[in-house]
């Protein structure tokens, strides 16, 4: 009994450590920090979804962000948010003195699509509002921060 004990501790203790928050740094550079990655994961995306020129690359942004979304992990294969995975995302890429702010400003993103599966349109449509309301809100985390 005691060894078991000792195991859940120590893998309690192990979970700490490994999931320690980002350090803490400006939103701005956080913000910059974010926007490279979700860039960098565009571009993987739209190799991996083979779009041809850019007219097709427009009409199907909203793809490209499905597909970046579900690399995160925001959105799960059978196409439903995952608010489990929104939370874990927060801690992993927002400083403590950001996640209550960052939570505040795109958890209402979430709570619109909560539970429905968006994800059946060829061209992504359904997720259009989701889309347009993570971005408008990136763009206005910082504001008003240094």
């Amino acid at each position: 009994m005691t060894s078991l004990k000792f195991s859940v501790v120590l893998i309690f203790a192990i979970s700490i450590v490994s999931t320690a928050p980002p350090p803490e740094r400006k939103c701005r550079t956080v913000w910059t920090d974010l926007n490279k990655l979700e860039l960098r994961q565009i571009g993987v995306c739209t190799k991996e979804l083979g779009w041809k020129g850019g007219r097709e690359k427009t009409q199907k942004s909203t793809c490209t962000m499905k597909c970046v979304l579900t690399k995160e992990g925001l959105i799960q294969e059978d196409g439903h948010l995952s608010i489990t995975n929104y939370n874990s995302y927060l801690l992993d890429h927002f400083p403590p003195s950001l996640v209550e702010r960052s939570n505040e400003t795109f958890f209402p993103c979430f709570e619109l699509f909560e539970g429905t599966n968006i994800g059946v349109d060829p061209d992504c449509k359904e997720y259009e509002p989701f889309t347009k309301c993570l971005t408008k809100r990136f763009a206005d985390l910082c504001k008003g921060l240094p």
